[in-house]
């Protein structure tokens, strides 16, 4: 499967199991665009395709939207379905026959709960595969894309396992003060799980070597731009990831934690972008790396995932209350207990989606603020580099020439591609002698 899918499916499952909050809102990327100069009257030209690509951008696009939905509502049914049908009752009573120890009774009845909902909605991830190959994105096969799968599934289920345990040892402590409890235990589980993905999770999907083994230029490049900004980034802490074997896409991240914290380039950008092209890209994922955007979010996170704890909190007694003997739901810290949570859970998280995608369409923005000004100076251009970057990532990568304004606020994470391209193009605060945010 493409990488964005892969890292994305793995962490909404196990961020549904950690009971993730979306943090606070902040402005947006259509608020927080800077204005054309004041003498500029001609018309700013944004995110550009032919007639026949645009039509196969939004007709991918809109599927994708639509899968969305599907998926969301299957997943709900399944979880309300789960509770009628009394599975987690029933596997209950098994593990409590086979053994009345609690760590057993865990291994028992979470691993094969989380497995099978997985495998029900297992359906939603083949069709984004096909979808995937259908329209270019994914040139994966379906024997790999069903290795990654499934061991995507087992990640799941063993790290699902462990938080299974931590919540219901906090519901078992203190059944009015386990949100605390667990908040308390959860949030180092998560740091520990961030810093261990680069180096341990995402290795084994695919292959990655230092940048500068074949790509010193490339690392001399960032030297530049960083001897520019004044800031260091280990070459140790750069890598080029082999994305062409399974997908087409064009991506760059940062990911980790302090010594795993790293900026990785996927070989198709690199590939596509020549020249200075590429400038803004590096500017724009040094712009999280040195913004430490990785910890702005987990300190919005921490906060945020306790109040949403709470909520789940007296929703769970209200609900327990109401349907929990209907349900076969002995108590709080009945095993159960556990699609109920989940449901309440997916529910909330859902309802704040919007929030958090603001929060990182946020981040973004400002990566693509910091990209511009470590470049200026470097190009004669920086603004039409970086718009050339987004036109040829948005035509590669499909990317909606004009989404609803729905679907921009709910499902996109990153500013739509005519909107950077247009900030990109109008973002100039040297002309009229004003002083960049974070490049002076």
């Amino acid at each position: 499967m493409p990488f964005s899918s892969c890292r994305n499916s793995l962490r909404h499952s196990l961020l549904i199991l950690f009971l993730f909050a979306s943090p606070l809102a902040l402005p947006t990327v259509a608020s927080a665009q800077t204005p054309a100069p004041s003498n500029s009257t001609a018309t700013v030209q944004g995110f550009q395709l032919s007639p026949g690509k645009r039509a196969e951008a939004i007709s991918y696009r809109h599927k994708t939207y639509w899968l969305y939905a599907i998926t969301t509502l299957y997943t709900a049914f399944l979880l309300v379905l789960f509770l009628r049908l009394r599975v987690a009752p029933r596997l209950r009573n098994w593990a409590e026959r086979v053994s009345s120890r609690r760590f057993v009774q865990l291994l028992l009845f979470a691993p094969p709960l989380i497995l099978l909902f997985v495998l029900l909605l297992s359906p939603t991830d083949v069709y984004s595969q096909w979808l995937s190959l259908r329209y270019g994105q994914s040139v994966q096969s379906w024997g790999s894309w069903m290795r990654d799968w499934t061991q995507i599934q087992i990640l799941v289920a063993l790290f699902g396992a462990i938080l299974v345990g931590v919540l219901f040892w906090a519901l078992r402590r203190s059944p009015r003060r386990w949100w605390f409890y667990f908040w308390a235990a959860a949030v180092p589980i998560f740091f520990f799980a961030v810093f261990l993905e680069p180096l341990l999770i995402d290795p084994l999907f695919y292959e990655y070597e230092p940048l500068e083994k074949t790509h010193p230029e490339l690392v001399a490049t960032i030297d530049k731009l960083l001897a520019h900004a004044g800031l260091p980034i280990p070459h140790s802490h750069i890598f080029l990831m082999k994305a062409s074997v399974k997908t087409n896409s064009l991506d760059a991240y940062v990911t980790g934690f302090g010594a795993s914290k790293r900026l990785v380039l996927f070989d198709t950008i690199i590939a596509a972008e020549r020249g200075d092209v590429i400038l803004h890209t590096l500017g724009h994922e040094m712009g999280h790396y040195v913004l430490n955007h990785e910890w702005i979010s987990f300190a919005v996170f921490a906060p945020a995932f306790l109040g949403v704890l709470y909520a789940v909190y007296r929703i769970f007694l209200w609900s327990l209350a109401r349907w929990g003997p209907a349900l076969d739901i002995r108590s709080a810290s009945d095993w159960a207990a556990l699609p109920l949570l989940l449901l309440i859970i997916f529910v909330l998280t859902f309802l704040l989606t919007p929030v958090s995608n603001g929060f990182s369409r946020w981040e973004e923005h400002e990566a693509d603020r910091y990209g511009l000004e470590v470049i200026h100076g470097v190009t004669p251009n920086p603004g039409e580099v970086a718009s050339q970057a987004f036109q040829l990532e948005g035509e590669t990568n499909l990317a909606d020439p004009a989404p609803p304004e729905f679907v921009r606020i709910w499902l996109f994470d990153h500013p739509p591609t005519n909107d950077r391209i247009i900030f990109c193009r109008t973002y100039n605060p040297w002309s009229p002698g004003q002083k960049p945010k974070y490049v002076q």
